[in-house]
């Protein structure tokens, strides 16, 4: 394979990682939102909104 076709190759694969990276931060940003919501209703502890937020 030629270098400029392996470049190709690695540049798509870190396009995707950074890709998936946007999802799982816009994913995660949303069930904040959610939990943080039941927070202001008083139906979850600012712990359990926090949890959300582990990986």
């Amino acid at each position: 394979m030629s270098g400029n076709m392996m470049h190709r190759i690695k540049s798509s694969e870190t396009g995707n990682g950074i890709t998936a990276n946007r999802q799982n931060v816009v994913l995660a940003g949303a069930k904040y939102d959610a939990e943080l919501k039941q927070f202001n209703k008083g139906l979850r502890t600012m712990t359990e909104v926090l949890e959300t937020l582990k990986p």
